[in-house]
């Protein structure tokens, strides 16, 4: 499957660089993906609360690591250096209800992150200035097939740079998403970080 040539987007500073696209896998490949959730990821959260299920794809891999050059024309205009060994990681990520990730940064390592929301019903992604809740700046709303994608801060963690945000389940469904995190690949030892 191949990606679409151009996406529509709407690109923000604040509270950091990220852009919001709709309709971000062509219809049938997004429900084509939509029916592996039940199969791939959803055995692992049986009958569980407060919990959280992943599962690797190499096809999908493949299909997002070939957004590289978009994601650097995207964020051209943001903090982050192009890299030129980045490798992407993608994986089916569901909740179950009641699960919550904590407010966080990204790693050093990751360059660029791509979440696109695949169920029916969900909560966003909260984005925030800090570490804090009292840090909130807004939420990317919910809606199947939108992606949020942005661009990360510099290996030295600048103050000025971060990415904080957090996601939660508060609904009584599942809550499906991809996430793909492109890391810089170092070749000194051969490690992916």
């Amino acid at each position: 499957m191949e990606r679409q040539d151009r996406y529509v987007y709407q690109y923000y500073t604040d509270p950091w660089p990220h852009a919001v696209v709709d309709d971000f896998f062509p219809e049938d490949y997004f429900q084509q993906l939509r029916k592996k959730f039940p199969d791939v990821v959803h055995p692992k959260l049986k009958d569980a609360l407060f919990e959280c299920a992943y599962s690797r794809d190499n096809e999908l891999t493949a299909y997002m690591q070939d957004h590289i050059p978009w994601l650097h024309e995207v964020f051209k205009d943001a903090y982050v250096k192009p890299y030129d060994k980045l490798h992407a990681d993608t994986v089916f990520a569901s909740q179950s209800p009641g699960f919550e990730y904590y407010i966080h940064n990204d790693m050093p390592s990751k360059v660029f992150g791509i979440l696109v929301y695949m169920g029916d019903t969900g909560e966003g992604t909260r984005l925030y200035y800090g570490r804090t809740e009292d840090t909130y700046a807004k939420t990317v709303e919910w809606k199947p097939n939108r992606a949020m994608v942005w661009a990360l801060s510099e290996y030295d963690m600048t103050e000025g740079q971060e990415t904080f945000h957090m996601y939660r389940n508060l609904t009584g469904e599942i809550r499906d998403s991809i996430n793909t995190m492109f890391r810089r690949e170092y070749e000194s030892n051969s490690v992916k970080l």
